[in-house]
């Protein structure tokens, strides 16, 4: 998946950067101006500063605001003890 720079805001809210090098699903703060699977390229904009990070390719992955929710309590839970490894509440 890719958002591009021409995407609406609106599009690009409905959707969270999680890096794939984190267990726990690291999220990548920041409002998305442009994000790409593949290479693992993304451009955020925060507190006023764009910034282009490499993740590598297929580092990263674009996910639906609430999906991303459900894997980072997932792996919150599991953690805890709560549910199993891998599962989402």
């Amino acid at each position: 998946m890719k958002l591009e720079s021409w995407h609406t805001a609106a599009e690009k809210a409905r959707y969270r950067l999680i890096r794939r090098d984190y267990v726990d699903g690291g999220r990548v703060d920041g409002n998305i101006v442009a994000a790409d699977e593949e290479t693992g390229t993304v451009i955020v904009e925060k507190n006023g500063e764009t910034k282009e990070l490499f993740f590598g390719e297929h580092g990263i992955s674009i996910v639906a605001r609430l999906l991303a929710l459900a894997l980072i309590l997932g792996s919150l839970s599991a953690c805890s003890g709560q549910v199993s490894p891998g599962t989402v509440p």
